[in-house]
């Protein structure tokens, strides 16, 4: 069996490095050694290219079994270069020299491995391999509710940053933003910045929780039509529809005063919409600093 590690956003050698010694190799679940990778007689060029892989050993009934542990970073980067080459040859070789191919039941083992995240991440898990239709060549849910009508399922696409921490992004428009401290006369204030391009209708507001500021941006994009010159020739691929955005911030590091942002600072700029919560602190009239985090 082989375990691809998926870094797709991870550019430097220093990050695949560092993720491979403070998270793969510290991990609970796998108990991992290194392994270097060689043809009789070929002289390894490590510094332009990675031969290292790990191999996991367990016991299954009388038999040992390995599992092979292999790491892709993002293509066309300087870890990529270094990585992924490897991968594709190890993989191949690998393939190439199993004399025997047993069946692998796929969609099966991706049912089963929807079931099993499903109870982390969905709010109502799957509960058995009856829950999915009956083919073979897709994997949908049965998507009917009780009363008989239809019920679309979005999927989540998932990503890992550099530090490691996934991310789960729906599959509708998502805004991206920044939040940060500054100052408007004197008086401090945390800002929003949500970037949703085009036509729009939103409302910003913040709710306390156990430790932490909720802040949801809610709303509708929408299309410009003005935009589609002739409906019958032209295409469009923009995104469009509600969304929800949520933002989480520490309640000890960012004490919002008030649960809404202030009125008279709010703006809206070629399709950037600009948030400012006052924070707990010093009063205008006392406070002399006017400096921006």
């Amino acid at each position: 069996m082989f375990i691809i590690h998926n870094l797709q956003t991870f550019s430097l050698k220093e990050q695949v490095q560092d993720y491979i010694n403070d998270t793969l190799l510290k991990s609970a679940t796998f108990k991992l050694k290194k392994k270097k990778f060689a043809k009789a007689g070929e002289a390894l060029k490590e510094d332009i290219s990675n031969y290292t892989y790990f191999i996991e050993e367990f016991q299954e009934n009388k038999d040992k079994k390995v599992i092979n542990h292999l790491i892709l970073a993002m293509h066309g980067t300087e870890a990529g270069d270094y990585y992924n080459q490897f991968v594709y040859d190890f993989l191949s070789e690998q393939f190439n020299s199993q004399p025997i191919h047993e069946k692998f039941p796929v969609v099966e083992a991706v049912k089963q491995q929807c079931i099993d995240s499903s109870k982390n991440i969905m709010e109502t898990p799957i509960d058995s391999i009856n829950d999915f239709e009956g083919n073979e060549d897709e994997i949908k849910l049965k998507t009917t509710t009780e009363d008989g009508k239809e019920k679309k399922l979005s999927f989540k696409r998932c990503f890992i940053d550099e530090l490691g921490f996934s991310s789960f992004y729906g599959t509708n428009f998502e805004p991206k933003f920044s939040c940060y401290k500054t100052c408007v006369d004197k008086r401090q204030y945390l800002c929003i910045n949500v970037e949703i391009p085009g036509e729009s209708k939103c409302k910003c507001k913040a709710e306390i929780g156990e430790g932490i500021w909720n802040i949801s941006v809610s709303g509708k994009k929408l299309i410009d039509t003005k935009d589609i010159i002739d409906p019958k020739t032209s295409k469009n691929n923009r995104e469009e529809g509600t969304f929800l955005l949520n933002i989480k911030l520490d309640s000890t590091e960012f004490q919002l005063r008030d649960k809404r942002p202030d009125k008279s600072l709010t703006k809206t700029e070629n399709g950037l919409y600009r948030y400012y919560f006052p924070l707990m602190g010093d009063d205008p009239d006392t406070s002399d600093s006017n400096e921006e985090d």
